[in-house]
């Protein structure tokens, strides 16, 4: 029975992944981004205003409130690309490179 609730975690797992652009993708990231740099999520308002805690509730409450201008400033914010955001990519940051000839 373990051996077949770890195999449908895992076929989740990768199903989820394959769901690019996904709406669910989008308002993940979101509070991932915060939250990987430390900032909790009661103290998002803070950092952008436009943001009530009510909007935070859940995933459905946030998507209703955002928009690319959002996403666009959370993205600069915190140096990430808005396409990794949106859920339209797995590249978080901009790629720069230097060659020496």
């Amino acid at each position: 029975m373990r051996l077949a609730a770890k195999i449908n975690e895992l076929w989740q797992y990768f199903a989820d992944k394959s769901q690019k652009g996904s709406i669910k993708l989008v308002a993940e990231r979101f509070f991932r981004v915060f939250h990987d740099h430390g900032v909790e999520t009661s103290q998002i308002p803070r950092l952008f205003p436009q943001i009530r805690l009510d909007d935070l509730k859940s995933e459905q409450a946030l998507l209703a409130i955002l928009n690319h201008d959002i996403l666009e400033q959370v993205a600069k914010f915190f140096g990430v690309r808005t396409e990794w955001l949106e859920g339209v990519d797995d590249v978080i940051y901009k790629s720069h490179t230097c060659y020496k000839h």
